[in-house]
């Protein structure tokens, strides 16, 4: 399980997203923060989005190992 939040984010406070995070029970559970962005990270930062959700979703599933 990936989450990938904007450390400015207004509408899902970072702090309460990584205590969501915290309680899930999960083989694999990544919290990737993205320093100054806000919500819409994907919108805002996709070059790094995709670079991350590529290295972490890749990492995962063993891929490259």
């Amino acid at each position: 399980m990936c989450f990938f939040h904007g450390t400015h984010d207004q509408q899902t406070p970072i702090e309460l997203a990584e205590r969501y995070c915290a309680r899930i029970v999960a083989p694999d559970k990544r919290f990737v923060r993205f320093p100054g962005c806000h919500h819409f990270v994907v919108m805002n930062r996709p070059d790094d989005f995709l670079k991350k959700l590529v290295e972490h979703v890749y990492t995962a599933l063993g891929v490259g190992r």
